[in-house]
C-alpha cells in the first residue's frame, strides 16, 4: 500500500506516465485498506487530469472514492469512469437524501416503522443473523434494488459479493453453481439451484451479502426472494447496512407451500419510501419488522451468540454434505 503525510489544505499529486500515447476510459482504484480503523486514512475526493487538462466529470471534476471495507470479503476495486454519462456528480456530505414526501416513516401493517427514507451510499450490506432452522447453511434465491424513481437498478456480477462466498469455500467442495452472482441473474421465482446462492454458516462469523457500487446510489426499495430449494436454509432475521450504518432490521418469511406442481417463491419488500402508491402496492409483500432483540444476542462486532432460528454452536463435524455441480458439458446437475 501507499501512504503519505496529509494536512488540510494539502494537494497530493499522484502522477502516472506512459512512454507512448494511450487512451484512457476509466481509472480503477483500491482505497487504503490496512485495517478497519485506518480505512479512514483513505482518499475521499480526487480530480483526474490528462496532460494538464481536467477530464474527470462531476462538480469541478471532483470524484468521490469509496472507503475501503477494512476486510477482503469482496473485491473492493472502484472504477472511476471518465465519461460524462455516469452520475459521478453525486457529491454528498450526508448519507441520506431528504424525502420528497411528507411523513417521518413508512407504514408496515398496523405499526409505524421509523426507517430512513431512501438511503444513499456505495455499499449495501445484508447482514444475516439467523436461518429458519438449518445450523449449517444459509441461502437466498435473489434480490433486486430500486432507485429513487422506483426503477429497478441493473446489477451484474461486478456489483455482488458474499462472505463466506459460497459452499465452495468448504474443503472438498468445488464447482458448486450456487454462487453470489446468481442472486442478480433475474431468475428468482424458482427451485432450480442454478439460480440461487448458498453458503456455509461458520463458527464465529456472520454471513453477509454485499451490493457494491462505484458511485453513490439512492435506494427506495429492496426485493428479496428467500431460499426455495430447502426452506429451512432460508434467511430469517437480518439487518441492512448502508456504508456500515444500520438502516433496517427485519424477519424474512420462510418459503412455504412448495410442491412439484405448485412452484411459487414469493418476494418480500423492504421499503425506504413514503410514496403512498408504492406503499399501497407493496403492502402485502412487506418484510416484517424484527423483534430479534428478545431472541438474539450480539457482541460489539456483530458476532452471533444465539438466534431464533440457527445456532452458531453447531457441531462442524456433523455438517451434511451439499453439492450442486454440472455432471457433464450439458446443463444437467448432480445434487448431493
Amino acid at each position: 500500500m501507499w501512504s503519505t503525510p496529509f494536512l488540510d489544505g494539502d494537494v497530493i499529486v499522484l502522477t502516472i506516465s506512459f512512454p507512448v500515447i494511450v487512451y484512457i476510459a476509466a481509472v480503477r482504484v483500491w482505497n487504503y485498506n490496512c485495517t478497519a480503523d485506518l480505512t479512514y486514512c483513505g482518499v475521499k475526493l480526487v480530480t483526474v487530469y490528462l496532460d494538464g487538462k481536467l477530464v474527470s466529470p462531476g462538480v469541478q471534476g471532483l470524484l468521490t472514492l469509496r472507503r475501503a471495507p477494512g476486510n477482503c470479503h469482496f473485491n473492493f476495486a472502484q472504477d472511476l469512469s471518465l465519461s460524462e454519462q455516469l452520475p459521478y456528480n453525486f457529491i454528498r456530505n450526508s448519507l441520506f437524501l431528504a424525502s420528497p414526501h411528507s411523513g417521518s416513516g413508512v407504514m408496515l401493517g398496523d405499526e409505524e416503522y421509523e426507517s430512513p427514507v431512501m438511503p444513499q451510499g456505495f455499499v449495501f450490506q445484508l447482514l444475516i443473523l439467523s436461518t429458519w432452522g438449518d445450523p449449517y447453511y444459509v441461502g437466498l434465491n435473489g434480490l433486486e434494488l430500486y432507485n429513487q424513481d422506483g426503477d429497478k437498478i441493473r446489477l451484474t456480477e461486478n456489483n455482488i459479493g458474499a462472505f463466506p462466498d459460497s459452499v465452495n469455500v468448504l474443503e472438498g467442495v468445488n464447482g458448486d453453481v450456487r454462487t453470489p452472482e446468481k442472486l442478480v441473474d433475474g431468475v428468482n421465482d424458482t427451485l432450480d439451484g442454478r439460480h440461487m446462492w448458498l453458503a456455509p454458516i461458520l463458527p464465529s462469523q456472520l454471513n453477509r451479502i454485499y451490493v457494491v457500487f462505484d458511485y453513490p446510489v439512492t435506494v427506495s426499495m429492496i426485493k428479496l426472494w428467500n431460499y426455495g430449494k430447502t426452506p429451512s436454509r432460508g434467511i430469517k432475521e437480518f439487518e441492512i447496512l448502508v456504508d456500515d450504518l444500520l438502516v433496517y432490521n427485519g424477519v424474512l418469511d420462510k418459503v412455504q407451500g412448495i410442491t412439484k406442481t405448485a412452484v411459487k417463491v414469493p418476494y418480500r419488500t423492504v421499503l425506504f419510501t413514503a410514496d403512498k402508491e408504492l406503499v399501497k402496492r407493496e403492502h402485502s409483500n412487506q418484510v416484517r419488522n424484527s423483534s430479534y432483540g428478545h431472541d438474539v444476542q450480539l457482541l460489539n462486532d456483530h458476532q452471533r451468540v444465539t438466534s431464533g432460528g440457527s445456532y452458531i454452536s453447531a457441531d462442524q463435524s456433523q455438517r451434511p454434505l451439499t453439492s450442486l455441480v454440472p455432471t457433464t458439458h450439458s446443463r444437467s446437475l448432480h445434487d448431493l
